[in-house]
């Protein structure tokens, strides 16, 4: 079951895609975000579609994108059952003491528990630096120490202990996807918490690509942080946004775009 969304404004939704040479029109009804959704049966390959907003051509610009001669279609990677696929599981900071705090140990549940869930599963990535202070251990490696706590095989666990930030957590998990992993083709179970994962996915997605789709994996958590630490966050948010937008070219993230 595959699920195309609608985050924009607009009165009628449809969807059309290559999946049966554009010819029947699939209608986006409201999901319980409030947001338009449909969901098909699709078999495992390569698909390219497209949104009709009230009569006009629009395309997700969040998604990966494909430009055939001026023309800008979405395009998604279905994947076999069989597909492998690794849990990527993004650090938050410590505690002054250098401990994971209740969010980071929610993050590392939910990964062990997505990865014994699925058999295609072959490990989990933590991946996250020494964000909080060089004197502790990086949050990769405290995870790796809680993941291996409750069980989870220490020769399955892929550790990623250089990233500082989002973007950083997607690049260098790629780079373990392709190097040690030798994966072509991967499906990404992405593991964080519920205020964390659209952004991520965003990004994820864009650095990733077609040949490691993410699928989203949210843990619900009390957002409770002082006002120090929210504000610490909003200014690294806000230079990221500035990166972000000065290098659009090169990670494909906006707003939907009308032709």
């Amino acid at each position: 079951m595959t699920s195309f969304t609608w985050k924009y404004s607009g009165n009628i939704i449809l969807l059309y895609g290559s999946w049966d040479d554009w010819k029947e029109a699939q209608i986006l009804t409201r999901n319980k975000e409030n947001q338009r959704q449909v969901i098909l049966t699709l078999s495992p390959n390569l698909y390219e579609y497209k949104f009709q907003v009230d009569g006009k051509w629009l395309y997700d610009i969040e998604q990966p994108t494909v430009n055939r001669n001026g023309i800008v279609n979405n395009i998604v990677r279905i994947l076999a059952p069989e597909t492998p696929k690794v849990v990527v599981c993004l650090g938050e900071r410590l505690g002054k003491d250098g401990s994971p705090t209740a969010i980071l140990k929610h993050r590392v549940e939910k990964a062990v528990q997505v990865a014994r869930n699925d058999r295609t599963v072959v490990g989990i990535i933590f991946t996250g630096g020494k964000v909080s202070s060089v004197e502790h251990l990086s949050e990769a490696e405290v995870m790796k120490s809680h993941a291996v706590s409750l069980g989870f095989p220490e020769e399955q666990i892929f550790q990623e202990d250089q990233a500082k930030n989002t973007i950083e957590n997607a690049i260098y998990s790629k780079m373990i996807l392709q190097q040690r992993c030798n994966f072509k083709v991967c499906g990404v179970y992405l593991v964080t918490s519920n205020f964390h994962i659209n952004r991520a996915c965003r990004i994820f997605t864009s650095v990733l690509g077609l040949d490691y789709p993410v699928i989203k994996e949210p843990i619900e958590d009390l957002l409770s942080i002082t006002q120090e630490v929210l504000d610490d966050r909003l200014q690294k948010e806000r230079w990221l946004l500035g990166f972000l937008k000065s290098h659009l070219y090169q990670y494909k993230l906006s707003y939907a775009y009308e032709e």
